[in-house]
């Protein structure tokens, strides 16, 4: 906090004393009455109560008694004054925006003011706090204005610290040489000497910086004395004087330091350990950042600790500080360094996909490669490696497009690559341009080998056999490793081999292996055909098999021989002949290490045939025989699928077993999902749907990348369809439907979700999903039905001419949707006619419909669309009886199909004036039947009726219990209308003229 000084302090005490007893006595001379000397008193009174505050430096009272006082006597000459207290005030208690605001406001109101001067460094001192741009303006126009001010040393040391801290550094220096001139011996002196030596050692001017941190370095003051001795011994740092660096810093390190300077200090002592001791550098380090590290050396802190950690190996720290540096200090000179030592200790770790991740995430941060080399050569490396051929190749066309100045070595490691990267592409005219462009005679020896035997691979790719064969010759004339000796070699018999130049492979092997009987050349030879054979070059293949398959026994290669002869039929589809290669190898070789991978493939083949039996059996053969967990588990899982194939209830059950089993092995995690997903079916085969759903759950919770998930997340959402929990069923679907990986499974998602919406009775969703099925559905059951839902939707929107030819269509189709809804379909279809007034086709859809589907729950509703088109056509006597029908059916009884037609018997009848008849009918309809419609539209009918009769009393009591029972209904204003014209008409009976009035 920054205190103000006694001197300051007596002035104002002064100031306020003059106002109080100069201006104040004036204002009581002046004033005239006892009002005026009341509100002098009270004025005199409030300031000095806000003066006292000031006085005994109680800040916050301070604040607010000058603010009430400024507010109650806003235009009083102590007003302007008081603006100065408060600004002092505002200051002690750090609120420097409000302190400036009263400072500003005094100098305006006080021009000339002898607190003047004060105020205006105030000003610029809170500018400098603040770190506002125009500080350093202020305090240059303050020291323009007031040359000789008593604060002229304050303002010129704030003036040197902004020119320092805005690396202004010959400003600084400048500024405080000027400083040490006027005062050397001033209160401020020191503070002016390390500005001065920290510009020097801003400037490089080394020498005469720690000359001047010398002079400090026993200053009273111990925070300067401690910033004295950190400066002196980063400058003993650069000069190379660790000894001497180190012995400040330990003597920094024995004093009571503030948490901060301790972090500075332990940061550059580790700094001098870090030549020789990089272990002790490292936690010396880790204790600075802990202590908070000031922000400005954190990246260069973290750098160093991820350097010592790539050093050291610890790829794990090395991780934690890239990753920590990286997220904290996004724009440092560090980032590229870090990412390079992280890449590539995930190189020479062979984590490429790791590296190429790494990389790619962050590339943004170097546009090209122009300058990140090593960088990017690491991540075509990388790529090259992961056999991703065309990318590692534009990797290395950028570095050498991109550095044009390298040097030839690191260009020639880039045109290695490219190469490579091309032929493992298959872009061979390419690869052929960068060898043959190669100047053969400037490479390394210790390159030629490589190169060579590159070449070599590129030209056989090329099938140019002849320069292919001149390259491995040369890699044999460079002294080449081992590894390379027995690649060209191999490359150069099966050139010959493949050329079937028997006289030159004799002479390849006199030439290089004199000393070797045949039998050791085996396995080069085997070498060769299995290269052969993953390249698909079965001609060459086949005949160095058959060779290797001639070989007299005892010698296990023969079965390796007769193997490989079995896989190339394999692979040419020749079934049979790869069932009798790999037979004979498994009689003849009992204890052949691959049996087990043969006896997997000779279970592929009796699937390929349908012999689930034979497949069943291979696969038991293969779990048995081999000695690798996973291998086993994928047996084990085939076996149980053929099985299951089988249909067979005794294998049902088998493959049950053994798909639990692998269930159980928590090793199997890679094919986990696989069986739980087939043991789902087979328990949902036996009839144990609970227990078939457990297992589904648990796919659909925890492998929602697989590619069973889609069907299998249909499954979930169908059984919570099924169990009427629609809302968890939709959450289910609305994952699923836009879900790509199986557009069969999409579809039916779509329908599942029109159903949904059917049952939530939401017609128009239901209608835009079932459209969306019967358009891409290739099933002819799944469009029938959608198209089925969506003439339902339409219909139940009152869309009558667009539903009526969807079910009309959907009637007269082969294979309805379902037989339970094929009834519906008609009958639909009828209730749409009526609608349309097609009567004949509601007519002929109502018989067929009672012919058809004789046992439908609701048979009576094709008896409706019969009457109601007999109604229609006026037919009134076949029309009652077949109404009449429906209402004798015992399933229609409470139904309001039977409501309505009895309703319509009354209308038939009320049409052939058979008034009385007519009202009994109405009457059978009010209570029988509890449909409020149908009985208000009964009542009113019946009222007519006695109209008609001229029974009006009895129709006024129909009329006037419609409207008491159904006040709502949407004949209660006919009623009425009628009730208000028979009352009407009984007044004028009665004679009663106020009718007329």
């Amino acid at each position: 906090m920054f205190r103000i000084p006694q001197q300051i302090r007596w002035i104002a005490l002064a100031l306020i004393s003059a106002a109080l007893l100069g201006d104040v006595a004036n204002g009581q001379v002046r004033s005239a009455g006892r009002q005026a000397q009341s509100d002098r008193q009270r004025l005199n009174d409030e300031f000095r109560m806000a003066a006292g505050f000031y006085e005994r430096e109680q800040w916050s009272e301070s604040v607010a008694a000058m603010q009430a006082f400024i507010n109650r006597f806003p235009n009083s000459a102590e007003a302007k004054v008081a603006f100065f207290y408060l600004g002092e005030s505002h200051l002690q208690l750090g609120d420097l925006p409000r302190a400036r605001g009263a400072y500003q406001t005094f100098i305006l109101a006080n021009q000339g003011h002898s607190l003047q001067e004060r105020a205006v460094f105030r000003v610029a001192e809170i500018m400098v706090r603040l770190n506002d741009p125009q500080a350093t303006r202020l305090l240059q126009n303050f020291l323009r204005t007031y040359p000789q001010s008593e604060w002229r040393e304050y303002a010129l040391l704030f003036l040197g610290n902004r020119h320092l801290q805005m690396r202004e550094l010959e400003s600084a220096l400048k500024i405080f040489e000027i400083a040490l001139r006027e005062s050397p011996q001033g209160p401020l002196a020191d503070n002016m000497r390390f500005g001065l030596a920290s510009a020097m050692q801003g400037l490089g001017q080394l020498d005469d910086a720690a000359r001047f941190f010398a002079m400090l370095v026993d200053a009273e003051d111990f925070e300067m004395r401690s910033q004295a001795r950190l400066r002196k011994g980063r400058i003993s740092l650069d000069r190379q004087e660790i000894e001497q660096a180190e012995l400040l810093f330990d003597q920094l390190l024995a004093d009571n330091l503030s948490e901060s300077l301790r972090a500075e200090v332990l940061f550059f002592k580790s700094r001098a350990k870090i030549q020789f001791d990089e272990s002790a550098a490292a936690e010396l380090i880790e204790k600075s950042l802990a202590l908070g590290l000031a922000h400005e050396w954190q990246s260069v802190a973290l750098f160093e600790l991820a350097r010592i950690a790539f050093e050291r190996g610890d790829s794990a720290s090395l991780e934690r500080h890239t990753r920590t540096l990286i997220e904290s200090h996004p724009g440092s000179e560090f980032i590229g360094p870090v990412i390079q030592l992280n890449t590539r200790n995930l190189f020479d770790s062979k984590k490429y996909e790791e590296v190429i991740s790494f990389v790619s995430q962050h590339r943004e941060r170097f546009s090209d490669w122009q300058d990140q080399p090593v960088i990017g050569e690491l991540l075509g490396r990388a790529l090259y490696a992961k056999e991703r051929h065309s990318l590692a190749a534009n990797v290395f066309k950028k570095l050498i497009a991109g550095n044009k100045d390298a040097d030839n070595d690191q260009k020639n490691t880039w045109r290695y690559f490219l190469a490579a990267s091309l032929l493992g592409g298959g872009a061979l005219d390419e690869a052929k341009q960068v060898i043959r462009s190669l100047n053969w005679d400037a490479l390394p020896v210790q390159a030629a080998t490589s190169w060579h035997l590159l070449a070599a691979h590129v030209e056989m790719a090329a099938q140019d056999y002849e320069q292919a064969f001149n390259h491995y010759e040369s890699v044999l004339k460079h002294e080449p490793s081992a590894e390379e000796s027995v690649s060209a070699r191999d490359g150069m018999l099966k050139i010959r081999i493949m050329q079937g130049q028997s006289a030159d492979v004799a002479q390849i092997i006199e030439e290089h292996f004199p000393d070797q009987q045949p039998e050791t050349l085996t396995p080069s030879l085997l070498g060769l055909a299995n290269s052969a054979l993953k390249s698909k070059d079965y001609r060459t293949a086949e005949r160095l098999f058959g060779i290797i398959s001639h070989l007299e026994p005892p010698s296990q290669y023969r079965a390796d021989g007769l193997a490989g002869l079995g896989w190339i039929a394999f692979e040419q589809n020749e079934t049979t002949k790869a069932v009798e290669w790999f037979q004979q190898t498994l009689v003849e070789f009992p204890d052949y290490p691959r049996r087990s991978e043969l006896q997997m493939t000779l279970g592929r083949i009796a699937e390929q045939n349908s012999d689930w039996e034979g497949a069943a059996k291979w696969y038991a053969q293969a779990a048995e025989n081999s000695n690798e967990r996973q291998h086993i588990y994928s047996a084990t899982y085939k076996r149980a699928l053929a099985l299951r194939k089988t249909g067979v209830a005794n294998h049902l059950k088998v493959a049950r077993e053994l798909l639990t089993e692998l269930a159980r092995q928590s090793e199997a995690e890679g094919l986990r999902v696989y069986v739980l997903y087939e043991l789902s079916w087979l328990l949902q085969q036996a009839g144990r749907a609970a227990e078939a759903q457990i297992y589904l759950e648990e796919i659909f919770e925890s492998y929602p990348n697989s590619t069973v998930w889609p069907d299998v997340a249909l499954r979930v959402a169908q059984f919570r369809f099924s169990e009427g929990r629609f809302n968890d069923s939709g959450q289910v679907l609305a994952k699923l439907v836009d879900d790509h990986r199986s557009h069969e499974v999409s579809i039916r998602a779509r329908m599942l979700s029109g159903q949904i919406a059917v049952q939530e009775k939401r017609w128009e969703d239901a209608a835009k999903l079932m459209s969306q099925v019967a358009k891409e559905s290739t099933e002819s059951t799944v469009r029938n039905q959608a198209q089925y839902w969506l003439a339902e939707a339409l219909y139940q929107q009152n869309d009558f001419a667009a539903a009526f030819p969807a079910f009309y269509s959907l009637s007269k189709t082969k294979g309805s949707p379902s037989l339970k809804l094929a009834p519906w379909i008609d009958l639909r279809a009828g209730q749409c006619a009526i609608h349309l007034g097609d009567w004949q086709v509601a007519f002929e859809l109502g018989n067929s419909g009672q012919t058809n589907y004789p046992d439908f729950d609701r048979v009576y509703e094709f008896i409706f669309l019969q009457g109601r088109a007999e109604f229609a056509k006026g037919d009134l006597d076949s029309a009652k009886q077949t109404f009449q029908r429906v209402i004798d059916l015992p399933g229609s009884r409470k139904t309001e199909t039977a409501a309505q037609s009895q309703w319509r018997i009354g209308e038939a009848l009320f049409l052939q004036e058979k008034y009385a008849d007519a009202v009994a009918a109405y009457y059978r309809v009010d209570s029988l039947h509890d449909f409020p419609h149908w009985r208000a539209a009964a009542m009113l009918q019946a009222g007519k009726c006695q109209e008609k009769l001229r029974n009006y009393r009895q129709a006024m009591t129909l009329y006037s219990n419609l409207l008491k029972k159904f006040p709502d209904s949407e004949f209660a204003e006919q009623a009425r209308k009628r009730l208000s014209a028979l009352e009407r008409q009984v007044r004028v009976d009665r004679g009663d003229k106020t009718l007329f009035r």
